[in-house]
Parts: C-alpha cells; sequence; structure tokens
C-alpha cells in the first residue's frame, strides 16, 4: 500500500511540528474539512500518529519524516547499476513482498514505513510502528551451494555493525545468530530466507530491522534500544537505508 498524494501533502504539512487546522488543511488541498477528516482517519488506521486538539486542528504526537524513493535513489545511484527499489507505505512483510516478485536479475530492495506482520527469526513478531524505524529487505540471486550461505547470517550483522561504525554509533555486540544488541538491548536483527535448489541457482532475501526511533512507548520495550537512544539524536532514514543497502 502506497500513501496517496492527498495523505503525503498532509503528512509533509503536519510535519512542520505546528497544529494545522482543517480548514487550513483543506484550503491548501482544496477540498472539505470532511474530505480532510476522511483521509486523517485513513492515516490514522496505518498507525500515523495524529492527535486533534479541539478548535485548533491536527498535529502528529512524534515527528515523521517519511522515506523518499527519489532521495534514496540518489544516493543508490551512486554506487549501484542494476536495482530496483519498491517503497511502500505499509506491507505484510517487506521479505514476503520479495518472495512473491517476478524473477529479476539484478537486485531488488523493498522499504516500507510499516509492517502489519514484521517477523524476525523462529516467526518471532517484529514490531513495526509507522514511519519511526527501518524495515528493509534486499532479493539477489546467486549460483552456489546452500551451505556455502550457512553464515550468512553472522556477515550480514558483522556488515550493518561496521556500516553503523563509520555513523559514529560505537558499543554494538553481536549476538549469535542475528542480533545486535547495545547494554545488552534489541538494536537490529536480521532474517535471511533461500529458495532455490542445494546446487544450483538461490534465490537469496536478506531482510534487517533496524531500531532507529521507536518513539511509541506502547511498542517498545526495555529489551529494545534505538539508533536515537545511542546517539541522542534524530537520524536521516533515508541515508541510512541506502547506507545499509550498499
Amino acid at each position: 500500500m502506497k500513501l496517496n498524494a492527498t495523505q503525503q501533502h498532509i503528512l509533509t504539512l503536519l510535519a512542520k511540528g505546528q497544529c494545522v487546522s482543517g480548514h487550513v488543511l483543506g484550503q491548501s488541498l482544496q477540498m472539505s474539512r470532511t474530505a480532510i477528516w476522511k483521509h486523517i482517519k485513513q492515516l490514522s488506521a496505518l498507525g500515523v500518529p495524529i492527535q486533534s486538539k479541539p478548535k485548533q486542528g491536527y498535529y502528529l504526537s512524534t515527528p515523521i519524516h517519511l522515506l523518499s524513493d527519489s532521495a534514496i535513489n540518489a544516493y543508490l545511484a551512486k554506487m549501484i547499476d542494476n536495482y530496483r527499489l519498491h517503497l511502500y507505505s505499509s506491507v505484510d512483510s517487506t521479505n514476503t513482498f520479495l518472495k512473491h516478485l517476478p524473477f529479476y536479475a539484478g537486485l531488488d530492495i523493498c522499504l516500507a514505513e510499516q509492517q502489519t506482520s514484521g517477523r524476525g527469526r523462529l516467526g518471532k513478531q517484529w514490531v513495526s510502528p509507522f514511519g519511526q524505524n527501518i524495515y528493509l529487505s534486499l532479493r539477489l540471486n546467486v549460483e552456489c551451494s546452500l551451505a556455502r550461505l550457512s553464515a550468512l547470517s553472522l556477515v550480514v550483522s558483522l556488515s550493518i555493525c561496521s556500516c553503523l561504525e563509520d555513523a559514529q554509533v560505537s558499543g554494538l555486540k553481536i549476538k549469535w545468530p542475528n542480533d545486535i544488541i547495545w547494554q545488552d538491548k534489541k538494536l537490529c536483527g536480521n532474517l535471511i530466507e533461500l529458495l532455490g535448489e542445494a546446487h544450483g541457482q538461490t534465490q537469496l532475501i536478506i531482510g534487517i530491522g533496524l531500531n532507529v526511533h521507536m518513539l511509541s512507548p506502547e511498542l517498545a520495550s526495555n529489551s529494545w534500544c534505538t539508533l536515537q537512544d545511542i546517539t541522542g539524536h534524530l537520524w536521516d532514514r533515508n541515508a541510512l537505508a541506502a547506507r545499509l543497502t550498499m
């Protein structure tokens, strides 16, 4: 699912951090306040943290800066050829989405603002609130024995740690087999899925879930941490997603 142009415009106005009245939103979009209210309800149903104040309007209870395909492509185009970017507001799971795509010889990249059925290792739920973290999956085709890919989860974790350390994130540790932790709290996980023959072409899907902000207290717990917890500042998720892909 993707946000329509009206919903994107509403979020852009609300992202400025001020309370915006239905009248102002309606004037900007040339539609009635009732129509605006319907779009607000749809956004709320997606998990967008929109609140209302009587006689004042709507505001975001936590800041959101949406992922942008143009911004991500601007980063990727400098480093990668032959790829497709699939960016959605909501999917059940980025790994599952890529599983059902037709064959493509290059790299498929799926990013979502939200996962409704995000999952980690052993089918465990991966908490995936809207617009706060990185939910990223990569699909590529490899020709090698599946046995040679047995340690891939560890390799992916090492690569993610290297990427984050380059961005001045320190104190990270790897918890076997697929978690990255900071002070005994989970920051990131990866899920590797292999589809294909034992000795032939294999479809490799690498799923990465990275907690960036996770500002909703009802969704977080003492066993989780975020990049914001570690560094004390907000992150550009577009640049971060591109770095993880490269």
